[in-house]
């Protein structure tokens, strides 16, 4: 088993944010949650807008590099 410098327990909203950086800040992270299946629907009560713009600026440095590059692109 490869080694996990940090066990995430429950993959809801703020468990994947959190795993989202770690990763990008070079840790290797194992999340553990009681389904064994992706959700289909939300498991968040209530979303404030600035966690999701949060989510938002994190997942575009994880996949496009920097939020102001992703911007100027129109991604």
């Amino acid at each position: 088993m490869a080694q996990t410098d940090v066990l995430i327990i429950g993959a809801g909203p703020t468990g994947l944010v959190l795993a989202l950086w770690l990763t990008k800040l070079g840790a290797k992270v194992r999340i553990v949650d009681k389904t064994a299946e992706p959700g289909t629907t939300s498991r968040a009560l209530a979303v404030q807008a600035r966690t999701l713009t949060d989510q938002l600026r994190q997942w575009r440095k994880c996949h496009h590099g920097s939020p102001e590059r992703s911007r100027r692109s129109g991604s």
